[in-house]
């Protein structure tokens, strides 16, 4: 099952450079930017701007990222990896919208990258459970926003889930 989020992506920004190639480039681009930003708003709340300013630079900048866009063009893992800043930001600004729809873009973005983050999300999630006082509002709030993103990406996840009989992941033979 191959993400759809890039494709959804490249298909509206064909619109305004009328070229497939380009306009999957423009989503990497776009992709980096929004994720250095909000890994800049996600960080300044804890360690000021220019931890901040530091915290960005390394994540935009991070071996890995560059191999994604650079060396692989995986445009689904460069779009996956805007959304971990954003649903964390979203966690620390306490948005059920902003939360649950970045972990369901998340999983549109990237599935495997979505099966890899998912559990640091919910130890994330389990860490402002500890911190707050109101942990019963919190824990129901969380399962709430979990609910809603797998609830967005239903039409992708459940025919992944019970077709996964008829799929090969690896040629065994």
């Amino acid at each position: 099952y191959v993400y759809p989020l890039p494709n959804y992506v490249a298909s509206f920004l064909y619109l305004f450079t009328n070229s497939f190639i380009d306009s999957f480039k423009l989503g990497q681009i776009l992709a980096t930017f929004v994720g250095a930003v909000f890994s800049y708003l996600w960080i300044k709340q804890y360690f000021g701007k220019v931890g901040a300013l530091v915290s960005s630079a390394f994540y935009t900048w991070a071996p890995y990222h560059i191999l994604d866009v650079y060396v692989r063009g995986s445009v689904g893992e460069v779009l996956a990896l805007l959304w971990i800043p954003f649903i964390l930001w979203s966690i620390e600004r306490r948005s059920i919208f902003f939360s649950s729809t970045g972990i369901a873009l998340l999983i549109l973005s990237h599935n495997t990258l979505a099966l890899l983050f998912l559990p640091l999300i919910l130890f994330y999630m389990i860490i402002k459970i500890i911190q707050t006082k109101e942990k019963k509002n919190q824990f129901y709030r969380y399962v709430g926003i979990l609910m809603a993103s797998f609830g967005m990406s239903a039409f992708f996840i459940l025919p992944a889930i019970f077709e996964l009989g008829f799929t090969q992941f690896l040629n065994t033979k």
